[in-house]
Parts: C-alpha cells; sequence; structure tokens
C-alpha cells in the first residue's frame, strides 16, 4: 500500500525520480547477474580439467590419424586374423577328436 502523503514534506513518497532510481537499481542488479553467469561459465571451460580433457581428445585425434595409414596397424591386424584363424583350426581338431 502506497503510505499517506504527508503535506509537510517538500514532495510526495514517490517521486519521479525515486521510480528512476529504482528502475536503474534493478537494471544494475541484472547486468550484475547476467555478467556473472558469463563470467562463471568461461572458468568452467577453461577449468584445467576440461583444458586437459580437450588437450587429450587433441591428441587422440593426431595419434588416430597418424595411424590411419600405418604399417604397424596393417600388421597388428593381420596378425590379429591369423591368431583368429589358428585358433578357429585348432578348436575345429580338438571337436574332431573328441567325436571320434
Amino acid at each position: 500500500a502506497l503510505a499517506p502523503y504527508d503535506s509537510l514534506n517538500s514532495e510526495p513518497p514517490y517521486t519521479i525520480s525515486s521510480l528512476k532510481k529504482s528502475i536503474s537499481l534493478a537494471e544494475t542488479i541484472n547486468i550484475s547477474k547476467r555478467n556473472t553467469h558469463q563470467r562463471t561459465k568461461i572458468k568452467s571451460q577453461h577449468h584445467p580439467h576440461n583444458r586437459q580433457t580437450r588437450a587429450n581428445k587433441k591428441t587422440q585425434y593426431k595419434s588416430q590419424s597418424k595411424m590411419k595409414n600405418s604399417p604397424f596397424l596393417f600388421d597388428s591386424v593381420a596378425e590379429n586374423e591369423r591368431i583368429d584363424e589358428q585358433n578357429k583350426i585348432h578348436l575345429a581338431r580338438q571337436t574332431l577328436c573328441l567325436h571320434h
């Protein structure tokens, strides 16, 4: 409720200048909240853990692209295929021996 107007005071309790001050204070508070939110967001992006994660991803991407055409990778794949084939032959021989 509005305070009663006191005729002894030189101005009413709610003047235009006091309303302008209230509005500018509210705007200042909103700007401050927004800036604090943005600052917190940027800080979290630059947190050492996040920087390390980004660095790890970058390193992993580089190593993956280097390994894509690496002769070692082809040798490794060929070796795994050879081992798988040997294991299949060994298991097949074991099952034949068990059934006879």
